[in-house]
């Protein structure tokens, strides 16, 4: 992954994880930062991270990195912390794939409470919309590369989007700078 790459992805990650501090942190405000610190360690906020696709990838790895170092600053630890990786596009032939998931993931939450859901990409978003309603019903969601859905969609489950940008320009200017002599250079991309 280039260098530029990695930094716009860390840089995200950092963003997203300044959004679920923040989030948190509002849940708080009546009370100054000596007594919200205090709060939040006697009542943790546990966050449920679905993933669209199977662990292993060095993108959502450099992601995982930023977003983990940033709750970590504020306070969420990891135990705090439930990772799913719902393997969708794997199994995107398999139509028990999402009802047997939705059955799990129902049974394995039941007992927990859960403040908050991120959805990392479009696939978690739409299982979450759509079979996974009824996980943890009404909770919020920041949902990670992917557009926000309609009201309709959406149901009782309020979305915050989150859309990382990246620097095309930029990658490249910062690839010449470190391999000087490159006669050409390609971007390839789809709109």
């Amino acid at each position: 992954m280039g260098t530029a790459k990695t930094f716009t992805l860390l840089a995200f990650a950092r963003t997203l994880g300044f959004l679920l501090v923040l989030s948190t942190a509002c849940t708080f405000s009546a009370v100054g930062q000596t007594e919200t610190q205090t709060v939040a360690k006697v009542n943790p906020k546990n966050i449920l991270l679905l993933y669209s696709y199977g662990h292993g990838s060095k993108g959502i790895g450099v992601l995982d990195e930023g977003l983990l170092g940033a709750l970590d600053a504020g306070g969420i630890n990891t135990n705090n912390l439930f990772f799913e990786y719902l393997d969708l596009e794997r199994h995107k032939a398999d139509s028990e794939h999402r009802e047997l998931l939705k059955g799990e993931l129902l049974r394995r939450y039941a007992k927990h409470r859960i403040d908050l859901i991120i959805t990392i990409q479009q696939p978690a978003l739409g299982f979450l919309l759509k079979e996974g309603k009824e996980l943890a019903p009404g909770v919020s969601a920041i949902t990670v590369q992917a557009p926000l859905p309609t009201e309709r969609d959406a149901g009782n489950r309020r979305v915050i989007g989150l859309v990382a940008s990246f620097d095309i320009k930029g990658t490249l200017e910062r690839a010449l700078e470190i391999f000087p002599d490159t006669p050409r250079g390609f971007c390839i991309g789809q709109q």
